[in-house]
């Protein structure tokens, strides 16, 4: 994780993206926009927008499991960026490089679910652990597309559920 000096959590929908490109590294790199209001002191509704960048794993699971207007929550490192336009005019800009992103459940519900499939990084990378993280790994890969399935449930509906 970053600073904890620099840690922030914030909840919102997702604007636009997400979009997951890669630099000439290979490295995946997500962006998407979030907002979310909050009231003044008047009680009119203001919006608030940030960018946020996700990256490696997180950013092709993010690109393969949410889309515009999901609510999200993510925690992560406040990013202040300043420039200059073409016209000379100063500008600044404070975005969130991500650590976690997750859905947030308080208005909405996850169709089609799904836990997802783990393998072992001892196994996959023929290294040897002495205890620490044992059991934890990236995702297979399985199920990679199916988060956001509208397909069929794998269940009879017309069976009873017990």
């Amino acid at each position: 994780m970053g600073s904890w000096g620099n840690q922030t959590t914030v909840t919102g929908n997702i604007t636009y993206g997400p979009e997951l490109r890669f630099t000439p590294g290979g490295a995946a790199v997500t962006n998407f926009g979030i907002a979310w209001n909050t009231k003044d002191r008047d009680g009119d509704d203001v919006a608030h927008f940030f960018d946020v960048t996700c990256w490696n794993d997180l950013a092709e699971h993010v690109a393969e499991s949410l889309d515009v207007g999901d609510r999200v929550m993510v925690e992560g490192r406040l990013d202040f960026r300043e420039w200059e336009t073409d016209d000379g005019d100063q500008r600044s800009k404070i975005g969130i490089q991500a650590d976690e992103v997750g859905v947030a459940l308080k208005w909405a519900i996850v169709p089609d679910i799904q836990k997802p499939e783990r393998e072992d990084r001892q196994k996959s990378s023929g290294r040897k652990s002495g205890g620490k993280g044992k059991g934890r790994g990236k995702s297979s890969g399985s199920n990679r597309g199916q988060g956001r399935s509208r397909s069929e449930p794998k269940y009879d509906p017309n069976e009873e559920p017990f």
